[in-house]
């Protein structure tokens, strides 16, 4: 399979491609806890320490995988996937939401606006 028909113009994996095994092999990676707690990633990380995923040969960021997987999918590849938790091992579901740089700014200087000391 040509790598064009692997990935969205955007260097996404397109949907079809992401097999059942490799989505088994995605969340041994993870310890699934409550809907509402951090379910974190147990696989490599990077030099952020952001979770990190290989897709034929491609290293992709672990939470945003997870967001593609959850969704089906159906992902607005302009946007970031951000956390609500903070946590860069977090890959729940629950806990991300896409935004764009703007909107991902914003709830960080809120975020840190309003932490206690």
């Amino acid at each position: 399979m040509s790598e064009e028909r692997i990935f969205s113009a955007r260097g996404i994996p397109k949907w079809s491609v992401l097999s059942d095994d490799f989505r088994r092999r995605f969340w041994k990676k993870v310890i699934i806890r409550g809907a509402d707690d951090c379910w974190t990633w147990i696989g490599h990380r990077d030099r952020e320490d952001y979770g990190r995923v290989m897709i034929f040969a491609k290293p992709y960021p672990a939470h945003r995988i997870s967001f593609f997987l959850y969704h089906n999918g159906k992902m607005n590849e302009n946007k970031l996937i951000c956390h609500d938790c903070d946590n860069k091992w977090c890959v729940n579901p629950n806990h991300l939401w896409e935004g764009t740089s703007k909107e991902h700014g914003f709830d960080h200087a809120n975020k840190n606006k309003n932490r206690q000391v």
